[in-house]
């Protein structure tokens, strides 16, 4: 469907227009190219390059392919990427678009990509915005197309996430209070400290609580009604468990100064996101092998 992918990885590019120097590496097959020498595929891989933008991608697509704007699988993995360019709203061929390891940091980055109507498969692992609160639920809900997020599928609960909606409403503290009386200035900082710190505590308790009234039962059959039951006795059963198990992370058992422990400086941020980088590289690294079997595995043996 896509074609055979047209390889540039591992060039050291810092451009997106530097492929226009080089050959794409060589592998199982190659891709065809017209008299014009464009290629006959939709499949890019610019990954592990030290591109900072994707300026001048269209350009590059109309010089490398024959049908530039059907471009379908699109890997920009590992670079240094920090922004989505809007120039990927013109891929609306594009179903596969691979970001993870890089350097994006702001929801609004994926806000973009909803011109997309048939993405179904994105990668942003690896990121500064993966260490965001809600982070894959924002993605989910901001995608509706997603199947596979981060190489795992997009279930059913998540994509119906409406279903745990927050029973307290989003509080307005500039609301006024009843009644039409006004609030003693002298008092405002103190009572919204106080407010806030309350209704945060509440809030969070509320995201925590499943709505059972989202569950129309007037509408649904018994078997319908008695599958959410289920789901949702699974959902505070699991829920309960974790939150019974959750215990603090003993010392190492041959720590003998636990105050040196305790006083260490905690790891760099940096060195964290570097170790998340390296995992998912060889995470992506392994998923792409391929075992092609050149002789029998079964030998038939003749019985005298």
């Amino acid at each position: 469907m896509f074609g055979v992918p047209v390889d540039f990885s591992f060039k050291d590019l810092c451009s997106v227009e530097g492929v226009l120097s080089e050959e794409p590496n060589k592998g199982v097959h190659t891709p065809w190219r017209n008299s014009g020498g464009k290629f006959a595929s939709h499949v890019l891989r610019l990954n592990n390059n030290l591109l900072l933008n994707m300026t001048g991608l269209m350009e590059t697509l109309s010089a490398l392919f024959i049908e530039p704007k059907r471009l379908a699988w699109l890997d920009l993995s590992f670079n240094n990427i920090t922004h989505i360019h809007l120039v990927l709203t013109e891929l609306v061929e594009l179903r596969v678009l691979y970001l993870h390891g890089n350097s994006v940091c702001n929801f609004s980055e994926v806000d973009k990509l909803r011109a997309l109507p048939l993405l179904h498969t994105i990668t942003l692992h690896g990121n500064n915005i993966e260490t965001r609160h809600g982070y894959r639920n924002y993605v989910i809900a901001t995608l509706p197309h997603l199947k596979m997020m981060d190489f795992s599928a997009v279930t059913k609960q998540e994509r119906d996430g409406d279903e745990r909606k927050p029973l307290i409403p989003h509080p307005n503290p500039d609301s006024k209070p009843p009644n039409g009386t006004e609030r003693n200035p002298a008092n405002i900082s103190s009572t919204r400290t106080d407010e806030q710190a309350l209704l945060s505590i509440i809030n969070k308790t509320a995201q925590n609580i499943i709505d059972v009234s989202a569950a129309d039962s007037q509408g649904m059959e018994q078997h319908e009604y008695m599958d959410k039951a289920r789901q949702y006795s699974t959902k505070l059963a699991v829920l309960s468990s974790t939150l019974s198990q959750k215990k603090p992370p003993p010392l190492p058992s041959l720590t003998s100064q636990p105050h040196q422990v305790l006083a260490s400086d905690l790891v760099p941020c940096s060195d964290i996101q570097q170790v998340s980088k390296v995992a998912a590289y060889a995470y992506s690294a392994i998923s792409q092998i391929k075992v092609d079997a050149k002789e029998e595995l079964v030998v038939q043996f003749a019985i005298p």
